[in-house]
């Protein structure tokens, strides 16, 4: 504040004298120091404009020598501020081009989107697998990116889970899409995993083949057993419990091999070919019916349904989701606990959810619960009938719908099953 009355100091002591002068020279005062006033009031006004012009136009060019008083002191500080922020936006940019050089050189491709979607950036990976040039910057990544699953990616806006992607070509190329908010707009990385997408459908047609020529002599072989055990000589009644045995066994082998074969047909599946609008209170009736055999009584189960909810898909696959679900609720939950079955829609989607008092999962094991096999307690699951496909198949089916399972779950308190649909699927 002091530096700014000293530098207008000398101004103010113009115009006085003038005002001076002017009344020693012709005794009208007030007059004079009126003029004074009004000229020390339009001078401000020019030198004020002079500013808005140089700012305007020459700002970024040289200091000018030309403002006086407070207006030179305010051009000063604004040419020095101008230079701490030339040099700011300089290490910004440097930092940026480094960046970017180290990107350059990632195997991944990236691409730099404003908040619009449109291309601000791509690497060279970017650019040979997407054809991506310099010169199309500013254009919409639909332009490049036209499979329908992406385009209603990008509409549903629910980027929290990667996104599969085929590229049309001579040959198939899968891709790993990924949106990341990055400043005021966003990162998109683009994984090429055709090799490993490759090795996983070899291992889905061996998967599928084996149990399917496993079924057949799986069939006889349970026939016969039938048969001796219905035509059992008294002289080999020690036999039964070992052919008895032999025949659980044999229909457990059966039951992993059915589930097998239902996995590897939803994992052939890109897109659904049988969707209807189903009637989730009448599904929910149904799956009464199935639970109280299920159960036989041995649990307290409740069904619980919004009115006139709807949800559009596959009933076969959703069924199988639905029955999993509540026969995985019976097979963990002790005689005598509660088990609740909902259905339910919210502004973010559809939920059909089971909650039980059951005996829980460990926090450690829920992230594995949906890979092929996997068990928290081996013996207990096969005990209870359990083959170690039914999440797996779950989690299939539900991506093929664009939902998405989640798991809550306290040891010796009970879990949460909740399968997540997209808005654009209930009513």
């Amino acid at each position: 504040m002091r530096a700014l009355l000293r530098a207008e100091l000398p101004n103010l002591l113009v115009f006085a004298g003038a005002a001076l002068l002017w009344g020693l020279l012709t005794d009208l005062w007030s007059i004079g120091w009126f003029a004074a006033f009004v000229g020390y009031t339009l001078w401000h006004i020019w030198m004020g404009s002079r500013l808005y012009h140089w700012f305007n136009n020459a700002f970024y060019e040289t200091p000018s020598e030309e403002f006086f008083g407070l207006w030179g002191e305010f051009e000063r500080a604004l040419w020095r501020r101008l230079k701490r922020l030339q040099a700011n936006l300089r290490r910004l940019r440097t930092a940026r081009d480094h960046a970017r050089a180290r990107l350059e050189h990632l195997p991944m491709a990236l691409v730099e989107l404003d908040e619009g979607f449109r291309l601000v950036w791509r690497n060279p990976a970017a650019k040979k697998l997407l054809g991506l040039q310099r010169s199309d910057a500013g254009r919409h990544i639909r332009q490049f990116l036209r499979a329908p699953e992406f385009v209603q990616w990008l509409e549903r806006g629910a980027f929290e889970r990667p996104l599969k992607l085929s590229l049309p070509g001579q040959t198939l190329q899968v891709v790993q899409v990924q949106l990341i908010p990055f400043e005021g707009g966003w990162l998109m990385l683009l994984e090429d995993i055709t090799q490993a997408y490759d090795l996983m459908q070899m291992r889905r047609d061996f998967v599928a083949n084996a149990s399917h020529e496993l079924r057949t002599p799986l069939t006889v072989f349970t026939g016969y057993l039938e048969t001796l055990l219905d035509m059992l000589p008294p002289d080999l009644e020690s036999l039964r419990p070992a052919l008895e045995q032999m025949e659980q066994q044999a229909v457990r082998m059966r039951r992993i091999i059915e589930d097998l074969l239902t996995l590897s047909a939803v994992e052939r599946q890109s897109r659904l070919e049988n969707e209807h609008w189903i009637d989730m209170c009448a599904q929910l009736d149904t799956l009464r019916d199935e639970a109280d055999l299920l159960s036989a009584g041995r649990h307290e189960i409740t069904f619980s349904c919004e009115e006139k909810g709807r949800l559009y898909g596959d009933p076969n696959l959703l069924r199988s989701v639905f029955t999993n679900l509540l026969s995985n609720a019976v097979r963990y939950t002790p005689e005598g606990g509660r088990i609740a079955v909902r259905w339910y829609v919210s502004e973010k989607g559809g939920f059909f959810e089971v909650e039980d008092t059951g005996i829980g999962i460990p926090r450690e094991h829920i992230p594995r619960l949906t890979e092929r096999f996997y068990r928290v307690d081996t013996a207990r699951s096969r005990e209870t009938g359990g083959t170690g496909l039914g999440l797996a198949i779950v989690k299939h089916v539900l991506e093929l719908h664009g939902g998405h399972l989640e798991v809550e779950s306290l040891p010796y308190v009970g879990s949460t099953f909740r399968a997540v649909f997209p808005i654009n699927r209930v009513t």
